[in-house]
């Protein structure tokens, strides 16, 4: 005779949810990860758009809607942020944790998955976003970016006179 009885099948149904909620917990993480990749290359992408530009014109742009295929968005759905250092008030130019500019010609970012940023990528806004940083040498999350300040990295900015 082959019965199950009650208490065995609430058991089998608290495992197969458990092993639901994980599945969908490390799916959820996947897409989110993608989602950064994705915003990642559409930087460098971007940036290299930003290049050919300054090639034909011998300037940077004013804005991403001087560039052929905008409007950019993001893989959250906001549009990438962009400053050109030449053009714009300095408040405006993104920053370390020392107060410095993280580019010398432009700044290149998304805002990330809470669309919110602030001017300093170790503020608790800017930990989500991907941003561009070192003139192309870093391109990743903000939190990541933050995480380097004090060991030994290849770029400085011009005005960066700090030990790390």
């Amino acid at each position: 005779m082959l019965g199950f009885t009650l208490v065995e099948m609430l058991i089998v149904v608290a495992i197969m949810s458990t092993l639901a909620a994980i599945a969908i917990y490390h799916y959820s993480a996947f897409i989110e990860n993608t989602k950064v990749v994705r915003a990642e290359s559409d930087i460098k992408t971007i940036a290299g758009q930003i290049d050919e530009y300054l090639q034909l014109n011998g300037t940077y742009p004013d804005s991403l809607d001087e560039l052929v295929g905008g409007p950019f968005m993001d893989p959250w759905g906001n549009p990438y942020e962009y400053v050109n250092i030449s053009t714009a008030d300095h408040q405006l130019w993104r920053r370390d944790r020392n107060n410095k500019p993280i580019n010398t010609y432009y700044d290149l970012w998304s805002n990330g998955p809470d669309g919110k940023h602030q001017k300093q990528v170790n503020g608790a806004k800017s930990r989500d976003d991907v941003i561009r940083a070192w003139d192309g040498l870093f391109i990743g999350l903000g939190e990541e970016l933050d995480d380097l300040y004090g060991k030994p990295r290849k770029w400085k900015h011009s005005e960066d006179d700090s030990g790390d």
